[in-house]
């Protein structure tokens, strides 16, 4: 059976890259590549989500731009091949996007989730611009989300929520976020073709957007139980190309943490011998 997809794009199933990128006083300008149009599903191989999530500066926003194109596409965007978008919108998404992974690796983990749960809040907020607007969106959470998870009334800004929080409330508040986020409004669900006097029923989704693409890879990593991973080394988000856990994006991690491990043990073991040497010859270390 396959598994058909409709990508609301330039054509069929087709995601247009930018040809040229230029970001200058908070907005980015973009021209759209004539031809140059990819398959949105199968870029899930180079990773756009993770790249996205990892994205820090101007230069890492013009390079995804150029590889993947523009995260939503209007009409006119579409009809005149150009389009000016705002940069802290994308900064927001970033941020978000890495806020959601770091949640989702936060779920599987036994260690303490509030701060993730904090940042992760603190990101959704962010998609909004600092004002009445997002003042009544923390509100919303608190009373919509939080409140009831917690059995009592909450106002307060909900990062502030998840760093005092009981252990308790914050797991049930991370997984209600997880669930609450992917619960998609895009059609999923099947497609019916007509086949002589039969149908052809097979399952079939939609992406809006690149966004909805972003989403939908998230989604395809759990499913392939390939998730992406933080890096314990540096803030780098990467996917485990095989089934062996990785604790490091990359060798050089690997090595600085290998080197603090020996040189924290080597430390304690100085300390060990400095003990031992003063017990024996009737001294003793002075602090």
């Amino acid at each position: 059976m396959q598994l058909r997809k409709h990508v609301h794009g330039i054509t069929a199933d087709m995601w247009p890259r930018c040809s040229e990128v230029e970001i200058e006083n908070g907005r980015i300008g973009y021209k759209l590549a004539k031809g140059r149009a990819y398959d949105l599903v199968k870029a899930y191989a180079d990773e756009p989500h993770v790249r996205f999530a990892n994205c820090n500066d101007d230069a890492d926003f013009r390079a995804f731009l150029l590889g993947f194109g523009p995260l939503h596409l209007t009409e006119v965007n579409a009809a005149h091949g150009f389009g000016v978008v705002s940069l802290r919108d994308y900064q927001a998404g970033s941020r978000f996007l890495r806020a959601l992974i770091r949640i989702m690796d936060a779920c599987k983990k036994p260690q303490d989730p509030r701060a993730a749960l904090a940042e992760f809040f603190a990101a959704l907020t962010n998609n909004l611009s600092p004002g009445p607007w997002q003042e009544d969106f923390k509100l919303d959470i608190s009373l919509s989300v939080i409140s009831p998870l917690c059995g009592s009334v909450t106002t307060g800004d909900p990062a502030e929520w998840a760093r005092r929080a009981t252990a308790a409330d914050v797991r049930k508040a991370l997984a209600s976020c997880v669930e609450g986020w992917f619960r998609s409004p895009n059609r999923w669900g099947f497609r019916v073709q007509p086949r002589g006097r039969v149908f052809d029923i097979e399952p079939s989704f939609e992406l809006n957007s690149l966004w909805d693409g972003l989403r939908w890879m998230l989604f395809y990593d759990e499913w392939n139980q390939r998730p992406p991973v933080l890096c314990q080394e540096c803030p780098t988000i990467f996917r485990p190309q095989t089934a062996h856990k990785k604790k490091f994006c990359c060798p050089e991690c690997a090595h600085r943490a290998a080197n603090r491990d020996w040189r924290r043990k080597d430390l304690r073991k100085q300390k060990v011998n400095r003990k031992r040497k003063g017990d024996n010859d009737g001294t003793h270390e002075t602090r």
